[in-house]
């Protein structure tokens, strides 16, 4: 089995979630043995015996020396076997390809060693896969914990047979699952069509089928990103010519930063929920999205609560909620992040100049770690992911991206002012967000297509196909993506009401908004003289 080595005074909890009861706290520098990983929560023994679930970040997890994987001898005792040695390459590597895949992905111990009990299956082999679930009889109840608890009832939702539910563990840990009887009472972490984030029992679940998601086995974003396809995951010709205005709409450079800092394999069956008419809009904008024309005004990485996030372009700390509302509730936590403009621009004194573009992470559980003017780097941590306030759940980081000036033919139903430390005209008051996805890196701007489509949000494409849209009698609109909307002011009728083509009022495509590009007074970049 695995050991680990606790980095800090750690508390072990009776459920992977931080509302887990605290069964004991363990001294740093305690040894526990890991017997399972679930999301970013390691199921461990603890020297006395206790069983319990711990916060994978703070455990140090060591090597497994005795029990190598079966090929490893084959890597390790030189000279290499001849399979390996005699030219040309084994057959099984007949054509060339792009990338050789080793016959051991090199993951850390955790994700290619999962423990699993001796009377489970054995974990598959080959390329990682994405897994989906359905119930295998009527029904199935999804949990609050790992535990059928009766009073008070810790049911959360019932998912029928034709739902799928989203594993939110490694591919390895759910196939050691699947298949166990009740008695041996092992649990699979999920996220169900709701977006709710349970468990369900793994005696009654089985698979719906399953999707390559990668053929190497990468440990950073950078190489998940890399083992992406670079034609099916393209940005459209309209993204190009967007970025052509840089200089004239006073943009920093692309963010080739990701907002959260997650760690293979969470980074790569993380679900997105996509700005404008997504389709979780599409079916709860009445509860969600009433005052903002029933549209998502940002974009939503799901991510467990607790995820450091990442400044995404060097720049000034202006404010949180407090300072500028930019979320219905005044009470969430946020911070807002003005970017530079390339480090090429400069004024007469050397100093940086900012740009149009503010930033706005919301859903914080800790605003604190900068403070109000702080200057930050690309990819420098500068709060940490929470819920939206006053939830239990719905654990996801909310980014809405705004320009501090743009098209003045635009009508301004608001009068506040974004940002008081901007001295000039700001016609756009809070109410025209724009497509968070244009301001990406064409790097990033992959991952989430690549996302979108993989894994999209709940059960469903993060956007409505045309068959989704007809059963909305919306049978005249095109199929939306990612790219379909740029930008939209507040104030419309909402999007889902409108049948009328190309687009209702207030809504703008990629091309369109291109287009409304020269309407747009040239930005003068701006001293960061109130520092």
């Amino acid at each position: 089995m695995n050991t680990g080595i606790t980095k800090v005074n750690l508390n072990l909890r009776s459920a992977p979630s931080a509302q887990g009861t605290i069964l004991q706290t363990l001294p740093k520098g305690t040894a526990i043995t890991i017997l399972d990983l679930t999301a970013d929560w390691l199921h461990v023994t603890a020297p006395d015996s206790t069983n319990g679930y711990v916060a994978a970040q703070y455990v140090d997890v060591q090597p497994l020396t005795p029990a190598a994987p079966p090929t490893s001898p084959v890597v390790t005792v030189p000279p290499a076997p001849p399979v390996v040695t005699t030219p040309p390459s084994p057959p099984v590597v007949t054509t060339p390809p792009i990338t050789p895949t080793p016959p051991v992905p090199p993951a850390t111990p955790i994700d290619t060693t999962p423990i699993a009990p001796p009377t489970a299956p054995a974990p598959p082999t080959g390329v990682g896969i994405t897994k989906l679930l359905v119930p295998s009889g009527a029904s199935l109840n999804v949990r609050s914990s790992p535990a059928i608890v009766a009073s008070p009832d810790n049911k959360i939702e019932t998912v029928q047979a034709a739902q799928v539910l989203i594993p939110l563990e490694s591919d390895a840990s759910v196939a050691s699952k699947i298949g166990t009887t009740q008695d041996q009472g092992f649990w699979i972490h999920v996220r169900t069509p709701d977006g709710k984030e349970g468990y369900v029992a793994a005696w009654l679940s089985a698979y719906q089928g399953s999707a390559p998601v990668h053929t190497a086995d990468p440990s950073d974003l950078d190489s998940y990103i890399a083992a992406l396809s670079s034609t099916e995951f393209a940005p459209p010709q309209g993204y190009k010519d967007f970025w052509a205005q840089q200089q004239k709409l006073g943009l920093p450079n692309p963010f080739n930063v990701s907002p959260t800092q997650l760690g293979y394999p969470a980074l790569s069956r993380m679900p997105v929920n996509g700005f404008g008419p997504n389709t979780f809009s599409l079916s709860n904008w009445r509860a969600y999205y009433s005052h903002v024309d029933g549209m998502h005004n940002g974009l939503d990485h799901i991510v467990p609560l607790g995820t450091p996030l990442l400044a995404v372009s060097d720049g000034v700390i202006v404010g949180t909620q407090q300072d500028w509302q930019f979320l219905g509730n005044a009470n969430d936590k946020s911070i807002i992040l003005w970017c530079y403009l390339p480090e090429s621009i400069k004024d007469a004194q050397g100093r940086r100049m900012l740009s149009n573009v503010l930033v706005a992470y919301g859903h914080l559980s800790d605003n604190t770690v900068v403070k109000r003017h702080d200057v930050v780097k690309a990819g420098q941590q500068i709060g940490v992911s929470g819920r939206p306030f006053g939830e239990t759940a719905n654990d996801h980081l909310h980014m809405e991206v705004h320009l501090l000036s743009g098209d003045p033919k635009l009508p301004h139903p608001s009068g506040r002012r974004l940002l008081s430390d901007f001295k000039r005209a700001q016609p756009f008051a809070n109410s025209n967000p724009f497509n968070p996805l244009l301001f990406f890196s064409e790097r990033l701007v992959r991952y989430h297509l690549a996302q979108g489509k993989k894994m999209g949000f709940g059960s469903s494409p993060t956007y409505p196909n045309a068959q989704m849209l007809a059963a909305a009698g919306l049978q005249a609109w095109p199929p939306l993506d990612f790219f379909s909307i740029a930008s939209f002011q507040y104030g419309a009728p909402p999007v889902w009401t409108v049948t009328a083509l190309p687009w209702p009022n207030g809504i703008y495509d990629l091309p369109t908004e291109v287009q409304r590009v020269a309407n747009f007074t040239q930005f003068d970049s701006y001293a960061a003289d109130f520092l």
